[in-house]
């Protein structure tokens, strides 16, 4: 029984990793534009703690040229009464 997961896990991984791998390199082509044309992008990850923002940032700029892109965890307090409101 869990060879048959684990098979079938491994083929559902497949187009996930081919799919990141196209987008990484289309990344890396943004990238070089952006230094190219001396522009700038800011890309803000909003969300509650613990929901994935670390894995997703690390994700994105693992290829990037580290002396090009700076990443920043600036983490915003905010009261628990105003979040669960919003929530």
């Amino acid at each position: 029984m869990t060879k048959n997961t684990d098979r079938h896990a491994s083929r559902g991984e497949r187009p996930y990793k081919k799919e990141l791998r196209d987008l990484q390199i289309e990344l890396v082509k943004l990238h070089r534009h952006v230094i190219e044309h001396r522009q700038r992008v800011l890309v803000i990850f909003e969300g509650r703690d613990a929901a994935g923002k670390d894995g997703a940032i690390k994700r994105i700029v693992e290829h990037l040229s580290p002396r090009d892109a700076l990443g920043t965890d600036s983490a915003v307090s905010v009261s628990r009464a105003r979040v669960s409101k919003s929530w």
